[in-house]
């Protein structure tokens, strides 16, 4: 029998320890040089076997969202934050000193590193943990988990562009399986979570379920999340997304999603003199399908309720205690619900009154 050719000095991850490998060697005889052979399962069943949880970007109540192994879409229309939501995975990876490989087919360094650094990224980790590549050619004899070994997160981001570099068909779903087995399933064989950003058809009445192009690229993931714009966001703007999952291959995701379709709401805050970038994820109440802060939001409605004159969002973000995307969302909740009234104030700025006051527990929403 003929050993497998040695990838990495590292081991390539927990899946294949799992399965018998270690650094692209054979391990105790569980898989053989060919895939055709069966696998020894004895030796799997002694090890674990089960599906792993999720274990990667943390939502606020600390339930996880992108599973290692597997491979995730994050499909959306644009400027509804898809991008954010996935480089917010990444810094907190980078944060935890984990190893980020971003694989790049629309932006430049330039705009990825500015938005890490945004997300509160410093550049000593950026330069030690993040890998990035900006490929123009097919990866020819490539494997690509030699790109950055020991990688913890892989992000795929322009799976179009990606297609048409190694020439191949949007609408073919052959090519579509060809894609995600050149570069996608390696990695999560590695023991990586993989995670490709997309867009969905702009034919909203006839786009049907996943991203753009031939069906294979629902059919061939295993998660697939869809972020959809509730309140736009930009430079110096406050906004909120609504994340659903529209597969969910392992099955964690969907238990704790309000009625196993609203995972919860994205919510981003643009500093407007620092430039720094806040996005937080929410989980959705069952009740609404959608979350609602309401010890934050009694607490911004006691603090107007004592303010002679309509105040702005800063003025209600250094009076009120609580972490700064939760505030800004609980003020948002209080606006949309009628609590809070906005009027335009000097120089830009939008003034803040309080309408009606809120106390935890309301559930009328005020006409």
């Amino acid at each position: 029998m003929t050993e497998p050719v040695r990838l990495s000095e590292q081991p390539l991850g927990r899946l294949e320890a799992r399965f018998g490998f270690e650094g692209g060697r054979l391990v105790d005889g569980v898989r053989p040089a060919s895939s055709w052979v069966p696998v020894n399962l004895e030796v799997v069943m002694e090890g674990d076997a089960t599906d792993l949880p999720p274990e990667i970007l943390a939502r606020s109540d600390g339930q996880a969202l992108f599973y290692r192994c597997r491979v995730h879409m994050v499909v959306g229309e644009p400027e509804t934050g898809k991008g954010w939501l996935v480089l917010r995975a990444c810094a907190e990876r980078l944060r935890l000193g984990e190893h980020v490989l971003y694989i790049d087919f629309e932006d430049t360094a330039a705009g990825i590193v500015a938005r890490l650094r945004a997300l509160g990224v410093t550049d000593d980790r950026i330069l030690e943990f993040f890998h990035y590549v900006r490929p123009d050619d097919p990866l020819g004899n490539v494997d690509p988990r030699t790109i950055a070994p020991g990688v913890t997160l892989v992000v795929l981001d322009g799976t179009t562009e990606a297609l048409a570099l190694f020439g191949l068909r949007l609408e073919s779903n052959t090519d579509q399986a060809q894609l995600l087995t050149l570069v996608a399933r390696p990695f999560a064989e590695s023991g990586a979570a993989v995670v490709i950003v997309d867009h969905v058809p702009k034919d909203r009445e006839h786009r049907g379920r996943g991203a753009i192009g031939a069906q294979h690229k629902l059919a061939g993931t295993d998660v697939t999340y869809v972020v959809k714009s509730i309140t736009p966001f930009g430079r110096g703007m406050t906004g909120r997304s609504k994340l659903l999952v529209d597969k969910d291959r392992p099955g964690f995701i969907r238990a704790v999603s309000a009625g196993a379709k609203v995972v919860g709401e994205i919510a981003f805050e643009s500093d407007p003199e620092t430039g720094a970038m806040a996005v937080e994820v929410f989980p959705a109440t069952a009740e609404q399908g959608g979350f609602r802060p309401t010890a934050l939001m009694e607490r911004i409605s006691r603090f107007l309720e004592g303010r002679d004159e309509p105040v702005s969002q800063r003025t209600v973000r250094d009076g009120v205690r609580g972490q700064t995307e939760a505030k800004a969302l609980a003020l948002e909740r209080l606006i949309s619900e009628g609590y809070v009234t906005v009027t335009d104030g000097p120089r830009g700025a939008k003034l803040h009154r309080l309408s009606g006051p809120f106390r935890s527990g309301t559930s009328v929403v005020p006409q």
